[in-house]
């Protein structure tokens, strides 16, 4: 005997429809920040878009299955199901189009839901400016957006729009709706090597980052150029670092992620140790925004970044040591994890 609601899975499937099978734990882990995507996307229409969150529910598969059928549409201003007659090919069409896109918008929208920031999503929608061009241009791309990975990233997107306004720009969103699958995740691939949040280093080894690789995220338009064998390069910056006993020491360091890689300069200087440098490819205005959105939950591991820093003559790295800031955006690490490189 065929299982009748995996029949009618199958067949939503086969014609283009993907319906989740069950948003309720999401929902019940993000409430503040479902309540505030729908009312910032749909205003008013709030009550409305919990009904197409109920239809997007694949429990609601007899609405469906009328819809597909062509023996019912689905009115959107009365969010009544209207009983139709021999339905024209034009109004099916139609109507499964805008089917698709509701169910993508959703999915969208509960990827974004999960990384609202709380004290965001527990204050009622405000006048924030820009942000309402935002969210229209994010709505008129997200809809087409059918693919899970996809959807992850433009909730990440609107996530990180909303969280702070102003830091995606329109541009990025034309950037990111032309990415395609192999390009993301190349970008994606590259983004825990990212140093100072906006170059990639490139040890001119091919490894861990191959040609391809640059190649695929430059022609995406996440990188400025690629032109192997024409490269940029820079010495790793000064800072000071501040020791629990208050004592101040002078170092070499680079940032990735939210590692701190860093060599005592006194040290480097007695070892006669020329400063250490890197070779790299910046990230163009786009890059820069979206490796922010992939940051959010990338976790960087040291043997990765001691990958791209690597050359034959690698003395220094002998030399370093690294630890991880508390907080990147106010350049504060933590001086009592510091630990030993380890030998490569």
């Amino acid at each position: 005997m065929k299982d009748e609601s995996n029949e009618s899975n199958e067949s939503n499937e086969s014609n283009g429809i993907n319906v989740k099978a069950d948003l309720a734990p999401v929902l019940t882990a993000t409430p503040t920040g479902i309540k505030y995507i729908f009312n910032l996307l749909f205003g008013k229409k709030h009550v409305e878009a919990e009904r197409m969150l109920k239809l997007a529910d694949a429990q609601n598969t007899v609405d469906v299955k009328k819809i597909l059928s062509g023996e019912a549409t689905y009115d959107h201003s009365s969010q009544q199901l209207i009983t139709t007659g021999t339905p024209s090919s034009q109004l099916l069409i139609s109507e499964r189009i805008r089917s698709e896109e509701v169910s993508n918008l959703i999915e969208c929208s509960v990827q974004a839901a999960a990384y609202i920031e709380e004290s965001k999503g527990s204050d009622e929608v405000g006048e924030v400016d820009g942000l309402e061009d935002f969210v229209n241009r994010w709505k008129s791309e997200a809809k087409l957006i059918s693919s899970e990975a996809a959807q992850a990233i433009w909730g990440r997107v609107l996530a990180q729009e909303v969280n702070l306004p102003g830091s995606i720009s329109l541009r990025t969103l034309d950037v990111i709706k032309n990415v395609s699958k192999v390009e993301a995740s190349d970008f994606n691939e590259i983004c825990k090597y990212v140093v100072f949040d906006k170059v990639v280093p490139d040890n001119t080894l091919g490894a861990p980052i191959s040609n391809e690789v640059f190649s695929s995220v430059r022609d995406a338009g996440l990188i400025a150029n690629f032109t192997p064998g024409m490269y940029r390069s820079s010495t790793w910056p000064k800072t000071q670092l501040s020791i629990s006993d208050a004592s101040e020491l002078k170092v070499l360091y680079v940032q990735c992620g939210d590692l701190f890689v860093f060599i005592d300069e006194d040290g480097l200087s007695s070892s006669k140790l020329d400063a250490p440098s890197f070779c790299y490819w910046e990230l163009t205005s786009a890059g820069r925004e979206l490796y922010k959105v992939v940051r959010m939950n990338m976790v960087v591991e040291i043997g990765d970044v001691l990958k791209v820093l690597y050359k034959k003559d690698n003395d220094f790295l002998k030399l370093a040591k690294y630890t991880r800031y508390t907080s990147v955006e106010k350049r504060m690490v933590d001086t009592d994890s510091i630990k030993e490189v380890p030998a490569s």
